[in-house]
């Protein structure tokens, strides 16, 4: 065989090869963030997901039932990112329970659940007296145990400095023990004590999750940072090692 023709064909796969490359790296380049611009008049949380939803087709929302019919008010946004526009309707909404939404990350676009909580803080029930004995369990795995992402948990004595910092002004503190086995926090105290315990560990869960969401948020901007940058040098090391012509 000729030696010319030989060395041409040895050549073709190399730069079927480099064809190839830059290809495969734009499908693993990240999609642009979702963002929202619309003018909603006011009305439920279904119709507030329905407009969004008309707005940016990419939005993965979950609407949870109990969820549907809290109030939204009207208001105008401008490329509001999908995740900001869904927590300010959440804050917004007016209902007899609490409304979050909280986000999930994984190989593709993200996904938004939108719940339904009840008030773990009710006003004072009717019939009883604020200052009557009441015995309260609670758990703290919640906040202590080991979460999916990673993310550092909350100790067991910041929890409990919380709870004694909100107890400061009372004068016949409650009765508070942890049992480090179950992660279970017994309380003996007033009505109105335990209430307080009530409100300071569902404020902290609540601070959790969204220290969550930052966390998993930051670490998919590195991971998106990391692919760009090896990324640049495939094209770097690609272009370099072409021979002129």
């Amino acid at each position: 065989m000729n030696t010319k023709l030989a060395a041409a064909l040895l050549l073709i796969p190399m730069a079927l090869a480099a064809q190839e490359a830059p290809a495969s790296a734009q499908r693993r380049a990240v999609a642009p963030p979702v963002v929202v611009t619309l003018k909603f008049a006011g009305g439920t949380m279904a119709q507030f997901v329905a407009a969004v939803r008309e707005d940016q087709t990419r939005a993965n929302i979950v609407l949870a039932t109990g969820a549907r019919d809290a109030s939204v008010p009207p208001m105008v946004l401008k490329s509001a990112g999908l995740e900001q526009a869904l927590e300010g309707a959440c804050m917004a909404a007016e209902a007899d329970f609490d409304v979050r939404v909280k986000e999930f990350r994984g190989a593709g676009e993200p996904v938004y659940s939108i719940i339904a909580y009840k008030n773990k803080v009710p006003t004072q029930m009717a019939g009883v007296n604020p200052n009557s004995a009441q015995q309260r369990v609670f758990s703290l795995n919640d906040l202590t145990a080991e979460r999916s992402s990673g993310m550092k948990t909350i100790r067991v004595a910041t929890i409990l400095s919380a709870i004694e910092l909100s107890m400061s002004d009372e004068k016949v503190p409650p009765r508070i023990r942890f049992h480090e086995d179950s992660g279970l926090l017994l309380v003996r105290g007033t009505y109105s004590q335990t209430q307080v315990v009530e409100q300071t560990l569902g404020t902290l869960i609540r601070d959790q999750d969204k220290e969550e969401q930052r966390y998993l948020r930051r670490k998919s901007r590195e991971t998106t940072e990391q692919r760009e940058r090896e990324h640049q040098a495939s094209q770097g090391s690609q272009g370099g090692g072409r021979n002129p012509k």
